[in-house]
């Protein structure tokens, strides 16, 4: 019989919408699953501790910056690894 692999999800957030594909494409390319999300409030409405293997988020964004994501996402209890990109 068969048995299906699961993917590790990698959450990403990042506003600039061609970055956010290219990653999510990247991440797919290299055999993980990818959930996409345009902002930090987008992001933690969808998402719950224990959602995602990894958090990949940009540290500049508009509204909530990365720091911001990721300090409101630990207050939720998510002990999720993170990773900080920045374009500067």
């Amino acid at each position: 019989p068969h048995v299906s692999q699961v993917k590790p999800v990698v959450l990403v957030v990042e506003d600039d919408g061609a970055v956010r594909v290219g990653i999510g494409r990247l991440l797919r390319f290299a055999g993980f699953d990818a959930r996409e999300y345009p902002s930090g409030a987008a992001f933690l409405a969808a998402c719950a501790p224990g959602d995602g293997a990894c958090l990949l988020v940009d540290a500049q964004m508009p509204g909530m910056d990365g720091d911001e994501v990721v300090r409101r996402w630990r207050a939720l209890g998510a002990r999720t690894p993170v990773i900080v990109v920045t374009a500067y």
